[in-house]
């Protein structure tokens, strides 16, 4: 697999089920150490075999990012526990649901909002520091890899326009930030 992941601390939000259970799964495989993420308070039953299995080599970590000073906490619990950070998988996200443009209100806007952007836009900004920090002591890129959809280039179906203009907005930020951050040399990917 991925020799290059070896010993690299990776932390991937949003990663008790889904694509991101899969990524967090794979990168501990590849001998990455890594943080899965979830927003119970509690660890799911979901990862605890994966967390037994690896033992200090994986850590669950508990936060809601649709606030940014969790998103803060969050990376630095991460960094306190393993000693810096190489690569964040920006996963958290979702649909939330779906509201025709007639029905939507500030409320339902907020959350898929704040569930899709600032999750992704908070956890990036508290995670710079670290990954520059890891470029400079190991000579390594250390990148940001996020989760888009399709939604974001091609509008989403019918009552998902809010989700759509979400990862639409996460497209746009990740190209601009590979043009502030090249020069640091954290890299930038959607997928």
């Amino acid at each position: 697999m991925f020799k290059d992941l070896k010993g690299r601390r990776v932390l991937v939000t949003g990663s008790t089920s889904g694509i991101g259970l899969a990524v967090a799964r794979h990168l501990r495989a590849a001998g990455a150490l890594v943080g899965f993420h979830g927003h119970t308070a509690e660890t799911p039953e979901t990862i605890t075999a994966d967390l037994a299995e690896a033992g200090e080599n994986a850590a669950f970590f508990s936060a809601d990012l649709t606030r940014s000073e969790n998103c803060r906490t969050l990376v630095e619990s991460f960094v306190a526990r393993f000693g810096g950070l190489d690569v964040l998988v920006s996963n958290a996200g979702g649909l939330v649901g779906r509201r025709g443009l007639e029905v939507l209100d500030d409320e339902f806007y907020d959350k898929v909002m704040d569930l899709n952007a600032r999750s992704a836009l908070m956890t990036t900004r508290f995670a710079i520091p670290h990954l520059r920090a890891s470029v400079q002591a190991t000579g390594q890129t250390s990148a940001v890899i996020s989760t888009g959809s399709i939604a974001g280039r091609e509008g989403g179906g019918p009552g998902s326009s809010v989700y759509a203009a979400s990862k639409a907005w996460l497209h746009a930020a990740q190209r601009n930030w590979v043009k502030e951050f090249t020069k640091d040399r954290i890299r930038f990917n959607v997928v």
